[in-house]
């Protein structure tokens, strides 16, 4: 990471500027190495043209080849593969990840396999590794035939001469004669030139140096990967001609490497020195002639698990245990030396495993044989020492435990927590010794910063786990981990340490169950009910130890958080589960208590349920607790409707009497007396009773009908039971002058269902006769043609469009004159008067469908023949005439056929599609009127304000 100066403000300078700018530096003959503000004021004073060219000219860019220093040597970088993770990059790499309480087992065994030391070094290519011949010569070099021994002369001549060391061994040198060179070291060789210059040649200096050296022949023979003759340069060492030869096999020493010269060894190589040390004490030169052999590897001990240099190793001097981990590189800080195990083969030739602890010195000393593997195995995977804070904290994280360190000093104050944290509900998951089984601790953080003397503020131990929430946290999803490991521990018997609260809470779900909980801690650790919660009845079950059984009592919220810890809050068990309903007709969560206890039932034990049905808020079946009485399950019931009738209600109850078919009775109590406590009233419930709350006789909810239009009080009225059209039409006034009685539009809800259940029978059986004509089927008359399909698709569409309009006929005209004809109202009808009509309107198969002004004189024909006739497709005798007022006049009628009878204001003459002859569509004319009445009023109610 690289840091700006505080003092130099930060200049931001494109890297193609300064590359440039760093190129003209350097070429320019006096400039620095360095870019200076100076260049950057420069190059941005220039033109942008020559600045473009001036990139071009010295940086790289797409097409242009790079300039190089004429005698620059071109340097190949390649990136190398950083291979496989090591142990100690594992081990940091662990280490700085989030702390964790989590352990595994440690299993005596590795996975990792371990390869033989050093064999790597010959993977590279051999000729990597030549020497170079352009270093300076070493004082100790051999000369031999086909070295070129550079002389200088200066002073009184100055003469250069390039001498070879001829074959017998001399150098002829010009004006002195033949030297001997061969077996001379360069140091000797130069001492005798200068010797005889100074002797022969007075007045001149001399400098010698060698030129270009010879090449040698050697031999390397024995386990290597190509041995044979090799030239090599005359500066070449054992390391060279190994890695010309390719490198040492698996199975050749690295060890035991020999130089022999002349018959015998004169030295020995341990490329281990080399390995390990970086020493090249024996890396000898070679001299023409010399033989290198590898003989085949020694004994081998391998080391495997958390050293630092996992391998199999050649032995040399190394015997004991000790020994090896040193050629391991030592251990690793996760190794735990007193578990090692050395695998052996015996005498006999078993393997064998023999227990080595390395931290004593008998370990240490514990003697190697040929083909061992020492094992070290690691250090327990679990923190010791450590508090774990987890949840809704600025740094959440381990910390360090501390002798006599509470809750406080872990958590300080309220700035180490987020915004919004769950103070009165912090959990502490803490491990017993020495079995390490689970305990689960709450506390409320709130009081314990408030007074750090009190019991909230608790001492804490090694290893726990403090689990702060947020207030809009779901934390039982947070606790899952933690209610998963307590689930663990069930036994027979023994159920898990988890209770659960489910229904109208905020957060339900799964909780630690804590030593001495109670229902309102449960609550509490649910964040509280929610708005609208039924407080006077809620149920807890209990699982049985042996778990096939649940026990089922009710509770009163409004007693139990009223006053907490008291007697109507339960102690709760393990496996326990808390309901919580809210208020209402709903009883959610109940199927599963019912579907139990439901399960239990037994020959002579009848299944522990009663039933409440009638005026309650909540009718439904409920489970029978122990000493259930009428006022209870009227209480789980959510109570009585406003309706409810007190004075007398049911009990129907089945009972099998002495052996005898199942006998219903059926009981009258005084409700009012049993909700008041009254014994003889409020009787004990059986299994199997089914309360029935009455309502009050004559008892209906208020029902309103809305009319509007043509009325001197329009508006919603509230009528009652038996009122009539005529009463309600007095109460808003009466009608005004501009009223049309007859063409009033009366709605009804039940006729809307009505309506739509017809439009829908109709829709499904136009869809079975298309699909039977499109399939090729015969479905009604014969020799019939088929209608086209765009034909039947264009008419299911307006069929699956049609809404319906719910309207009966009325005639209010009537309705006012004659108590006959009045309408007796219901719940959510609607009555329009219209103003008065002067229109007539054609629709359907006429040329175009239009309205016209009403003429008492003109008859049905006379309108049509207004609206263009009747076209190609019209049916002329099934014309029928919708009347204002809904009422629909067929044209079969004697009225119809009359022509010259006059249409009347507000009515609808519709002329319906030819479809007689179509195949399989009988119904067609019957659905083409209903089509075109329902969209008539629809049309006419839209128009009037009525949808």
């Amino acid at each position: 990471m690289t840091h700006s100066s505080p003092h130099r403000p930060k200049t931001r300078v494109p890297q193609a500027l300064l590359s440039a700018l760093l190129l003209l530096s350097l070429m320019a003959p006096t400039a620095s190495f360095g870019v200076t503000p100076q260049d950057i004021a420069k190059f941005k004073a220039l033109s942008p043209a020559d600045q473009q060219a001036l990139k071009k000219k010295y940086l790289k860019t797409k097409g242009a080849a790079p300039t190089k220093p004429a005698a620059a040597t071109p340097v190949k970088i390649t990136k190398r593969s950083t291979g496989p993770q090591s142990s100690t990059e594992s081990e940091a790499r662990a280490s700085i990840n989030t702390p964790t309480l989590g352990e595994r087992a440690v299993p005596k065994s590795l996975s990792k396999p371990i390869k033989q030391f050093g064999y790597d070094l010959f993977a590279g290519s051999p000729t990597t590794f030549a020497p170079a011949n352009d270093i300076p010569i070493p004082r100790n070099y051999i000369l031999g035939p086909g070295d070129m021994v550079e002389v200088m002369l200066f002073g009184k001549d100055n003469e250069s001469h390039s001498l070879p060391v001829s074959r017998d061994g001399v150098v002829h040198f010009p004006g002195i004669g033949p030297i001997t060179a061969a077996g001379l070291s360069f140091s000797k060789f130069e001492a005798v030139i200068k010797s005889h210059v100074r002797s022969q040649m007075i007045g001149t200096k001399v400098t010698v140096t060698l030129g270009a050296l010879r090449s040698i022949r050697i031999f390397v023979l024995g386990d290597v990967f190509r041995p044979g003759s090799y030239t090599v340069s005359a500066l070449s060492t054992l390391t060279n001609a190994l890695f010309v030869s390719g490198g040492i096999k698996k199975l050749g020493s690295l060890r035991n490497i020999q130089l022999k010269r002349r018959g015998r060894v004169i030295t020995r190589l341990d490329l281990y020195d080399l390995l390990l040390q970086g020493s090249t004490r024996n890396d000898h030169r070679l001299q023409p002639g010399d033989v290198i052999f590898v003989p085949p590897i020694g004994k081998t001990t391998g080391i495997a698990g958390h050293v630092k240099r996992p391998a199999i190793y050649e032995l040399r001097k190394e015997k004991s245990a000790a020994a090896l981990v040193e050629l391991a590189g030592g251990l690793l800080p996760s190794a735990f030396p007193a578990v090692s195990q050395l695998e052996r083969i015996d005498a006999k030739g078993h393997r064998v495993l023999l227990d080595v602890n390395l931290t004593q010195k008998s370990g240490k000393k514990t003697s190697l044989r040929d083909g061992d593997v020492l094992r070290v195995y690691s250090i327990l995977d679990k923190m010791e020492n450590i508090v774990l804070l987890t949840g809704h904290l600025q740094r959440p994280g381990g910390l360090q435990w501390k002798k006599d360190m509470r809750l406080t000093d872990a958590i300080p104050s309220l700035n180490d927590l987020l915004p919004e944290p769950d103070l009165g509900y912090v959990v502490i998951e803490r491990e017993v010794l020495p079995e390490r089984s689970l305990k689960v601790l709450t506390v409320d953080l709130g009081k314990a910063l408030t007074d750090p003397k009190s019991p909230e503020n608790l001492l804490l131990r090694p290893r726990d786990r403090i689990f702060v929430f947020s207030i809009h946290q779901q934390r039982a999803k947070a606790l899952a981990g933690l209610v998963t490991r307590l689930k663990r521990d069930t036994r027979f018997n023994q159920p898990a340490r988890v209770t659960q609260v489910k229904g109208h809470v905020q957060f339900p779900g799964t909780y630690p169950l804590v030593e001495g909980m109670r229902g309102s801690d449960l609550i509490r650790a649910s964040f509280g009910i929610r708005q609208k919660t039924d407080l006077g009845y809620a149920l807890l079950t209990r699982e049985t130890p042996t778990g096939d059984r649940i026990e089922v009592r009710s509770l009163s919220l409004a007693r139990l958080l009223e006053k907490p810890h008291g007697p109507a809050d339960p102690v709760l068990q393990p496996q326990d589960t808390l309901y919580i309903f809210p208020e209402g007709s709903e009883r959610p969560n109940l199927g599963g208590v019912r579907k139990r206890l439901s399960q239990q039932a037994r020959h002579g034990e009848p299944v522990a349920l009663t039933s409440i049905a009638g005026r309650v808020i909540a009718p439904a079946k409920y489970p029978l607790i122990p000493g259930m009485r009428v006022a209870d399950l009227v209480a789980a019931g959510g109570g009585l409707q406003e309706s409810a009738y007190t004075e007398l209600a049911e009990i129907t109850r089945y009972a099998i009497e002495h052996g005898s078919p199942r006998i219903t009775r059926h009981i009258s109590i005084h409700l009012g007396k049993a909700l008041k406590g009254v014994a003889t009233e409020n009787i004990l419930l059986q299994p199997h009773d089914v309360l029935r709350i009455k309502a009050i006789p004559e008892w209906h909810e208020q029902e309103f009908v809305t009319i509007t239009g043509e009325v001197n009080f329009p508006g919603r009225i509230t009528i009652s039971r038996g009122e009539t059209l005529r009463s309600a039409l007095e109460r808003v006034g009466g009608l005004t002058p501009q009223s049309h009685a007859f063409g009033a539009v009366f709605i009804r809800p039940s006729v809307l269902a009505r309506q739509q259940k017809e439009i829908n029978r109709l829709t499904e059986k136009l869809e079975f006769d298309i699909a039977t004509i499109m399939q090729g089927q015969p479905s009604g008359a014969e020799n019939a043609a088929p209608p086209p399909v765009s034909l039947l698709t264009n008419l299911l569409d307006r069929m699956r469009q049609t809404q319906p309009s719910g309207r009966m006929v009325v005639d209010v005209e009537q309705v006012l004159n004659n108590e006959a004809y009045d309408v007796i109202l219901h719940d959510g009808d609607k009555l329009y008067i219209p103003p008065k009509h002067q229109e007539v309107s054609v629709i359907g198969e006429v040329h175009y469908p239009t309205s016209h002004l009403h003429q008492a004189h003109l008859g049905n024909t006379a309108y049509i023949q207004r609206s263009g006739g009747y076209t190609d497709r019209a049916d002329a005798d099934q014309t029928y005439v919708v009347q204002a007022n809904g009422a629909v006049i067929a044209g079969s009628s004697p009225w119809f056929r009359d022509s010259g009878t006059s249409i009347q204001p507000g009515d609808t003459i519709v002329v319906p599609m030819d479809v007689q002859g179509l195949n399989g569509i009988q119904l067609w004319s019957n659905i083409s009127q209903i089509v075109y009445q329902l969209a008539i009023s629809s049309a006419s109610l839209k128009f009037m304000g009525i949808f």
